[in-house]
């Protein structure tokens, strides 16, 4: 796997772990804000039950101080009757103690109501504190469930995007392989044709052998302006009766000199002479000496001797 691929992979598991982690939380946040409701609830329903339960506790009471009064006027109306027959003075004293006795009671069961009503009120906040609570928690779910479909949606864009760039990149691998392909079955052809070039120059060599085409060695140097040191260079480009040498004066080679060509890597036919007209550091180009322009081609060697050692 390539660089490439290697952070595009690692890209993919930063995000699968923020979006997990967001997962996490939106679950702790569910979580939570259902065990605050169930909560809440269990408040409310214990409110609920203690409202209920002072309330009729409440009208019990009631009931009962209106039985108590009841009985309380009939034990006074009684003892009235009877204190009259005896003492009328003494029925008024206890009605009078039975009416304080019963407003002190009244008072208490007041004092008490208030209380019950309090204690309401203040459970009745606490429940209005826990809807608060839970109103909260559920926008708070709804923002972190937002902001989760946010990250899928940019985790699934990333992902898209990432294998685009996977098959962007096996694309080249397999553009790559096959121009190495090519480049392999092209070096094994060119290893060929050097093969079959070097078996054509052995056979030229061979008919020149036989048919005594070079000049003679001792001729070599007669009326020509040889190198003094021995030059070898390819023929590059032929126009007209005009070639250039791959070789020039960082060879030693300067306007004037002479040089032989031979066909085929110096070990063909003696194909001519030439006599350079121009010399640059890198090439040199000379005019063709006789007919022998129709002879000599592109790659034949030039060399300074008249017989080039290879």
């Amino acid at each position: 796997m390539t660089a490439v691929g290697k952070i595009l992979v690692f890209l993919n598991l930063v995000f699968a772990f923020v979006v997990g982690a967001f997962a996490v939380l939106n679950y702790t946040a569910r979580t939570h804000w259902a065990d605050e409701h169930r909560k809440l609830k269990a408040s409310y329903d214990v409110v609920k039950a203690s409202a209920d339960t002072t309330k009729k506790e409440n009208d019990k009471l009631i009931k009962d101080r209106e039985a108590f009064n009841a009985k309380v006027m009939q034990e006074a109306k009684r003892e009235a009757l009877l204190d009259d027959k005896a003492d009328p003075s003494k029925a008024g004293e206890r009605l009078v103690a039975l009416a304080t006795k019963q407003k002190g009671e009244i008072k208490d069961l007041q004092d008490d109501l208030e209380k019950e009503r309090k204690a309401l009120a203040a459970e009745r906040k606490e429940v209005i504190k826990y809807k608060t609570a839970a109103t909260v928690a559920q926008e708070d779910a709804r923002t972190r469930q937002q902001t989760e479909e946010n990250l899928r949606g940019v985790l699934t864009k990333e992902t898209q995007r990432n294998t685009k760039l996977t098959e962007g990149i096996n694309y080249m691998r397999d553009q790559r392989v096959a121009a190495e392909i090519k480049a392999k079955s092209l070096e094994g052809r060119n290893l060929q044709l050097v093969g079959q070039l070097e078996e054509m120059g052995k056979r030229l060599t061979q008919l020149s052998a036989n048919q005594g085409a070079r000049p003679s060695v001792g001729a070599s140097g007669a009326g020509r302006n040889l190198p003094q040191t021995a030059i070898e260079g390819r023929i590059q480009r032929i126009d007209g009766d005009l070639v250039t040498l791959s070789v020039g004066s960082d060879a030693g080679l300067v306007e004037g000199h002479t040089m032989y060509v031979f066909g085929l890597g110096g070990n063909g036919v003696y194909r001519g002479e030439i006599v350079l007209k121009k010399v640059t550091p890198k090439v040199a180009v000379g005019m063709v000496k006789g007919k022998a322009t129709s002879r000599i081609q592109v790659g034949d060697t030039a060399s300074s001797e008249i017989l080039p050692r290879r």
